[in-house]
């Protein structure tokens, strides 16, 4: 009779051992298969991050170019440097495709940026070549090449932008909440399994405690308790080993189960809350790469401020001396300013010098009277002085109407007659 009981023991043992084992392979697959999956989203998101990199790189260089065509040669090295970061960071992206976290097909997208990236080095390269034979030797023919390269380097650089920023939101993978919802279904599963193994070992002791004398019951029932608490949650419930035989192994046996699905639990939580502070890094690069664009801003329209300066000569006089191409937005600038200037004084003139304008053309000469008509409704007589040989040729070729304002052919002409008149 004791070796039947042993024999069904043991068979019993051997089918719990089974199921145990199946659950351990069954949780250490799922962990690797979650733990597989959160290094890849991480790395997909690092892989986005790179891509929003390209972005800003493109929009460094930009800066760069603009910053050189306006007499900041210093930006010329920044351009290069801002390049070589640009092409690092494609390399890592590229690297991220061949080891397949980020998906074959975007290589495509990585070689349109190639390709894109590889015109606007030669753009600029030819805007920078322009700004330098302009800076050399101002005149309409420079300029216009000047102002026909940066148009091509600034559409070249908006559209490796937009490539960069679809490329970001493509390989940009499933947000925190899918992935939470995907443990919490696995976590589902893996306890539905653990609840499967629990009642095949409450069959098996239910069998065996018919055959099984009443030394058996105790053990066994602690046995059973034990199970029960474990599938309702509980993880830190042990049973105590009280038996050398073969219910004291399946006793052990339960006890290296809950350990194990304790740690694998504790780990799965951890990659949780590493995969929620890599989403939070993310957001606050994003945070940072609008704030440097903002603060990019800013010291732009300083600069326009800065270049459009006007400077008190007298009580009655102001002069503000111009420099450099003038468009439509410096143009409105210049009113801007000179307005502000002359609103709530007594200014009898206003001497604008336009020595350091390489170009007066339509546009220019139109935005410069209607300075000169503001100033004149304010009570301020505008002087306009430093017109060039060349400039005044254009004026006459292009029938500028200069017949009712005051100019002066220098500065020093402009401000004596501001002198003889005050």
């Amino acid at each position: 009779m004791a070796t039947q009981l042993r024999t069904r023991l043991l068979i019993s043992n051997l089918i719990t051992v089974l199921l145990v084992a199946g659950l351990l392979g069954f949780a250490v697959l799922e962990r690797a298969s979650l733990n597989a999956q959160i290094t890849k989203l991480a790395r997909q998101k690092e892989g986005a991050g790179y891509a929003r990199e390209l972005s800003l790189y493109t929009q460094y260089n930009a800066h760069d170019t603009n910053a050189y065509t306006l007499g900041h040669l210093e930006h010329r090295e920044e351009y290069t440097e801002h390049s070589l970061k640009f092409t690092a960071v494609l390399a890592d992206i590229e690297a991220l495709i061949d080891s397949e976290i980020i998906d074959k097909t975007e290589q495509e997208r990585v070689d349109a940026i190639k390709g894109l990236h590889a015109r606007y080095i030669q753009a600029s390269y030819d805007l920078f070549a322009a700004a330098d034979a302009n800076r050399a030797a101002p005149n309409p023919a420079n300029q216009a090449r000047q102002d026909a390269t940066w148009e091509i380097a600034d559409t070249l650089g908006d559209e490796i932008d937009d490539a960069s920023q679809n490329l970001a939101l493509s390989i940009n993978p499933a947000d925190v909440g899918g992935l939470q919802q995907e443990l919490s279904t696995r976590n589902q599963q893996m306890i539905l399994v653990l609840l499967a193994m629990g009642l095949g070992m409450i069959v098996v002791i239910l069998i065996m405690q018919y055959f099984a004398t009443t030394t058996l019951g105790k053990p066994l029932k602690s046995l059973l308790a034990g199970v029960q608490a474990f599938t309702r949650g509980q993880l830190t419930t042990r049973v105590a080993v009280v038996r050398q035989d073969e219910v004291g192994a399946m006793a052990s046996a339960f006890n290296e189960l809950a350990i194990t699905i304790q740690r694998q639990t504790k780990d799965l939580q951890v990659e949780y809350d590493r995969a929620v502070a890599a989403q939070a890094e993310t957001e606050q690069a994003r945070e940072l790469i609008t704030s440097q664009l903002d603060t990019i801003k800013q010291k732009d329209s300083l600069l326009r401020e800065m270049s459009v300066p006007v400077l008190p000569l007298s009580k009655s006089t102001l002069v503000m001396p111009l420099v450099g191409a003038l468009d439509s937005d410096r143009l409105h600038q210049i009113q801007h300013q000179a307005l502000q200037s002359l609103e709530g004084r007594s200014i009898k003139y206003l001497i604008l010098d336009i020595t350091g304008v390489p170009v007066v053309d339509t546009q220019v000469a139109q935005g410069l009277i209607q300075v000169v008509q503001a100033a004149r409704l304010l009570g301020t007589e505008t002087v306009v002085v430093g017109v060039r040989p060349e400039v005044a040729q254009t004026i006459v070729q292009q029938e500028i109407n200069f017949n009712a304002i005051t100019t002066r052919g220098s500065l020093e002409g402009g401000i004596a007659y501001a002198l003889a008149h005050s």
